[in-house]
């Protein structure tokens, strides 16, 4: 058979199990898992043999996925099925079952069980007609070896991250510290001119209503600032509001990029501390991102690259 013919026969096989609601996940999270597992069972000779033939050949070119080593610890009652001697782990039956378990149709183990060996049955065709050892397939197998790998060691930085209960406690006091120690509920009259904002203090001191000057004069189509601290609002606002006692106006306007506003307080708070166990989440989203980003870039300046 012609290798053009055997890549468009492999394209056809692959649409029609896309289509299967069980196969689908697996063709797309782990592909050719099984294979894997076969290169990891080869003997020493082979992999050097290999790794041997790479080293020599000019251009370099992609040998296909590296071995597995785990793989050949399987107790009996870790695998599923053999299929011509390979093994199926079940650990690859129960990541499917993992992703489809939200699925109203979900399928049972024994569905997927068959599914995977019939996947097991075309991967080993194709291997028989080296489509394993073209390019473009031995390309993917890599890439998808190199994502499951990346990803793997993200989820152990991560699972270590979330254990470290000192380390993020630690993290936890130090964005605490950060926060703001009070919150102040104000409203404000916003205008253009500081002549403006002014006259709007004086109408104040003769008795004026100030939700009613607000209405009249402000640019601001709300007069009510809500809570505001000095994350969310502007700093020159709340250094003026953090002056006032509650139920007082600024005698001063207040001037920003927006304009000058007449500010008044109307009440002081302190500001809330979410307990550790809210914040956690995020936390460990901080520590993990910097830690990756830190760990990359050592791997990386220690790593021989070499660009074609």
């Amino acid at each position: 058979m012609q290798l053009s013919s055997m890549c468009l026969l492999a394209r056809h096989l692959c649409n029609t199990m896309l289509n299967s609601p069980t196969l689908r996940p697996f063709l797309l999270a782990a592909p050719f898992a099984a294979l894997s597992l076969f290169l990891a069972l080869q003997s020493a000779d082979r992999v050097e043999s290999d790794a041997e033939t790479q080293a020599s050949a000019s251009p370099p070119r992609i040998t296909g996925v590296p071995a597995l080593g785990a793989a050949v610890k399987l107790d009996t009652h870790d695998i599923a099925a053999r299929v011509n001697g390979r093994l199926i782990p079940l650990a690859s039956v129960d990541a499917i079952l993992a992703q489809v378990a939200d699925d109203a149709d979900k399928p049972d183990a024994e569905t997927i069980i068959n599914d995977i060996i019939d996947l097991e049955i075309l991967a080993q065709a194709a291997e028989a007609e080296g489509i394993h050892q073209t390019p473009s397939v031995a390309a993917e197998l890599m890439l998808q070896y190199t994502q499951t790998l990346a990803n793997a060691w993200i989820a152990h930085e991560s699972e270590q991250i979330a254990n470290d209960a000192e380390g993020l406690r630690d993290l936890y006091a130090q964005e605490i510290e950060k926060l703001p120690d009070n919150e102040y509920r104000a409203r404000h009259i916003l205008v253009e001119t500081e002549q403006e904002a002014i006259d709007v203090l004086a109408a104040l001191d003769a008795g004026e209503d100030f939700n009613e000057l607000a209405r009249t004069h402000s640019i601001d189509a709300s007069a009510n600032l809500g809570w505001v601290t000095t994350r969310t609002a502007q700093s020159e606002i709340v250094q003026a509001l953090a002056a006032l006692d509650a139920d007082s106006v600024a005698t001063t306007p207040v001037k920003t990029d927006f304009g000058f506003h007449v500010v008044r307080l109307d009440e002081t708070r302190k500001s809330p501390r979410p307990d550790f166990d809210t914040i956690k989440p995020g936390l460990v989203s901080t520590v993990v991102q910097k830690t990756i980003d830190s760990r990359l870039e050592e791997l990386r300046a220690a790593a021989i690259i070499e660009r074609y």
